[in-house]
């Protein structure tokens, strides 16, 4: 109903053609039902008078000019000029050579859209019909069209009997039963016709409609004295369902939103559409599908990273290169660490347990040995076109010791033991790559901080903090 607005612009245009066409006052749409405002039926008497200019078969006086001329004379029988004797008088009042009188009523549960087109001078009715249709607008529209075509077939035939012009025939071939052909906006029949298609030498416009099924329409050069042939094809309109399983994702055909899965849509067979299905939380679907039996469209939209997050990540092996400076715990070693247990929410990771060991060439007798066992948290920080990319930060609480290859004694030989811290804090911060097939590569840096002094506090040092550079190799577990 939107495009109704500039009706009145279209209605002057149509009635500004030829000036010896019948002129034809439209009266306003009487609404026995009651479900259309004033507004709503005055757009849509203006478009009517649209459809009746349409092809200059009519001159129109659009219904504004009427209502100002019923303004004017200012009679109270005026105030609603419905009835057949009022319309006349005031066709008559404007030298209008007929009158279109429209009703809209409900029968049924539907509605009947009833239109009458009298001759003011002979003061008969010239032609009449009806249109059966859904109360909703849209529908409404439609069949003040297919009404507009059937009240214009008298004005048709006169103007083919005295149209002398060249002229040439027009074929459909392929025409299905039941199918009815528009010429130029005018009503020519319905298929099979009963007469054959001449038209005036020059272009046409041939449309060519039939229940279910997705119009047909061309512009078609009719040649004098020849015959145009022109294969019809009518595509069905099918009933399709486009589902995405237990959730639904968000349905774009065509560059247009049409809602979400599970959604059945009326499309046209054979016809080639563009297809996007999105969610936040899984990787698009974008193709190009074309409408075919069984009319099932059926996808399983794969998780994205990202929606991987409340599920188990990939378990990870740990390569670890590094070391500590400092009285008694200086070394350079590397080691190795696994990660079997990591869950990851939407802001949140959760490292549930992950342990390592390494070792490295000492300075007293023996290589240091260090070892770590702690859980951790982690926050990801997700970037690329599929969340693919992370930087992940983490904090983890946990046990650590390091020993320092021979062990410590005093001057008169008693054993004093070896550096170990029972509690540590654990310093992470990552790149990370993941693909959607659940594998994943990182590097970054491991901090492992002691928490409280060495087991033995009698020791010249407590354990050293390791500062170690990690590798991070993962590999799907669960699927």
């Amino acid at each position: 109903m939107r495009t109704l607005y500039a009706l009145p612009v279209l209605v002057v245009c149509a009635a500004a053609q030829a000036a010896d066409k019948p002129i034809v006052a439209v009266f306003t749409i009487q609404d026995k039902t009651g479900k259309l405002s004033e507004t709503t039926c005055q757009l849509l008497t203006e478009y009517l008078a649209v459809k009746i200019a349409e092809g200059g078969l009519y001159q129109v006086v659009p219904s504004r000019q009427i209502k100002d001329r019923l303004t004017e004379l200012k009679k109270e029988s005026y105030k609603e000029c419905y009835d057949e004797k009022c319309q006349i008088e005031i066709g008559k009042e404007l030298a209008a050579s007929r009158s279109l009188s429209t009703q809209i009523v409900e029968l049924g549960g539907q509605c009947a859209v009833m239109g009458t087109l009298y001759d003011l001078r002979r003061a008969a009715s010239e032609a009449s019909a009806s249109q059966q249709t859904p109360c909703a607008q849209d529908d409404l529209v439609k069949a003040l069209e297919k009404l507009a075509t059937a009240l214009k077939q008298p004005a048709l035939r006169r103007e083919a009997l005295a149209s002398a012009g060249p002229q040439g025939e027009l074929v459909l071939a392929g025409l299905p039963r039941g199918a009815r052909v528009t010429v130029d906006g005018v009503f020519r029949g319905q298929a099979p016709l009963r007469e054959r298609l001449l038209l005036g030498a020059r272009d046409h416009d041939v449309r060519v409609e039939l229940p279910g099924h997705e119009p047909w329409q061309k512009l078609v050069w009719v040649q004098d004295r020849k015959v145009a042939t022109e294969a019809v094809v009518l595509r069905r309109i099918v009933k399709v369902l486009i589902d995405s399983g237990a959730e639904g994702a968000r349905v774009t055909l065509d560059g247009q939103q049409r809602g979400e899965t599970p959604i059945t849509l009326e499309l046209v067979e054979g016809r080639e559409y563009a297809l996007l299905l999105e969610r936040n939380d899984r990787i698009p679907v974008d193709e190009r599908v074309t409408i075919r039996a069984p009319y099932r469209l059926e996808y399983r939209l794969a998780p994205s990273v990202r929606a991987r997050r409340s599920r188990l990540e990939p378990a990870t092996v740990e390569l670890t290169l590094g070391g500590s400076t400092g009285e008694h715990g200086a070394f350079l070693g590397g080691g190795l660490g696994f990660s079997p247990l990591t869950l990851r929410w939407p802001r949140l990771c959760w490292t549930i347990v992950e342990a390592g060991i390494g070792s490295g060439p000492g300075a007293k007798g023996g290589g240091p040995t260090y070892s770590y066992l702690d859980t951790r948290l982690a926050v990801p920080v997700y970037f690329g076109r599929r969340d693919e990319h992370q930087l992940r930060v983490g904090l983890g609480f946990g046990w650590g010791a390091v020993f320092m290859g021979k062990m410590f004694y005093t001057v008169d030989g008693t054993e004093l033991g070896s550096g170990a811290d029972p509690l540590q804090l654990t310093l992470t911060a990552h790149y990370l790559f993941q693909t959607p097939g659940r594998f994943q590569v990182a590097a970054g840096l491991r901090v492992l901080l002691p928490v409280v002094q060495s087991l033995h506090t009698d020791l010249p040092a407590s354990t050293p903090a390791l500062f170690l550079m990690s590798v991070t190799l993962g590999g799907a577990v669960l699927p």
